[in-house]
């Protein structure tokens, strides 16, 4: 149902064991390319990768639906200087939407970072804080009446990139990913194009709508991290970046154990009001915005962020022994 409509569609049946395989073929335009076993979504995309005949490679996942004008959203990101790969602006189905679908809008409305509001993990650990707390005013900041903006990166979820920057790096890389879970090879496919392509630039249109599956279950969202944790230490640590830490569910649970010790009661309270002062930029947006379920999302941000950081603790752990392993 796309209004642009010079492309072609490729599914990648990634082992799945429905009836994928025989429900794609009965659409004849479409090229299917059938893998043995369940190989994850990096191998999944180089395997259409390798058969794309067009000039750009778009690649969303199972979980979401594109608006009819997607295509010709991204196609105008190509008109734009020298870019090396476009994507669009994630968003919920509908008025379905759960709590947590709309934390996720409202964390950053669908769009990658900014070109230049990244926190570098090259910088300092106290300049990383200031970018951490700063970032924190700035999140879910959104102009709608703005066509695009230069990102850092793109999701996975929602993005584009010319077949001739994407054969160059050698596309996907599959130890970014693990079957089922995934992992982080569309941020290290990112800093694998921006390294060979310096002067290139990321764009993400913000009119270029994909929206995500509203099902998405809260247990799933928050293990999504924790699962991930390894591969994006191996990330940072390969290409000698410190990885993400986060500081308030670390202060939170020095707080808690410190009271605990002192006066049960004070540790209950510190749980239950500690996230909305730690958190407090989402407090100031509630009134602002006049939104009560925003007084929820401190407690979502800090459950994300706790799960990030004991990712990366097993990433840290799996990655020690395997260098024990290895001596």
């Amino acid at each position: 149902a796309q209004t642009f409509h010079d492309f072609e569609i490729v599914v990648v049946n990634d082992g799945s064991t429905d009836k994928t395989a025989a429900v794609v073929t009965g659409y004849k335009t479409v090229r299917l390319v059938d893998l043995p076993k369940n190989k994850g979504i990096a191998a999944g995309r180089n395997a259409g990768l390798a058969v794309a005949h067009g000039d750009v490679y778009v690649a969303f996942d199972s979980d979401c639906y594109a608006k009819p004008d997607w295509l010709s959203q991204l196609a105008r990101g190509y008109q734009l200087d020298d870019p090396i790969g476009v994507s669009g602006r994630l968003i919920g189905v509908g008025g379905s939407r759960s709590i947590l679908m709309r934390y996720i809008e409202a964390s950053d409305s669908g769009i990658a970072v900014k070109k230049g509001n990244e926190v570098s993990a090259q910088k300092s650990i106290f300049q990383r804080l200031g970018g951490y707390l700063a970032s924190g005013l700035r999140r879910g900041e959104f102009d709608d009446s703005v066509n695009h903006s230069e990102v850092n990166e793109l999701y996975g979820a929602n993005g584009s990139f010319p077949i001739e920057v994407l054969r160059k790096v050698g596309g996907w890389r599959e130890a970014m990913a693990a079957p089922a879970i995934g992992g982080i090879e569309d941020r290290d496919l990112c800093h694998r194009i921006r390294a060979a392509f310096p002067n290139g630039h990321f764009y993400a249109m913000h009119h270029a709508l994909m929206m995500h599956d509203p099902t998405i279950s809260f247990k799933k969202y928050m293990l999504r991290p924790y699962r991930r944790g390894p591969f994006n230490y191996l990330f940072h640590v390969s290409n000698g970046m410190m990885p993400p830490i986060f500081p308030f569910p670390i202060l939170l649970a020095l707080i808690v154990l410190g009271a605990v010790g002192i006066w049960p009661i004070a540790a209950l309270l510190v749980l239950l009001l500690g996230p909305l002062l730690l958190y407090w930029a989402w407090i100031v947006r509630a009134v602002r915005e006049r939104q009560l379920v925003f007084f929820a999302f401190p407690y979502l941000q800090l459950c994300e962020e706790t799960m990030v950081l004991a990712g990366l603790f097993r990433g840290f752990l799996m990655h020690n022994k395997g260098n024990d392993a290895a001596r």
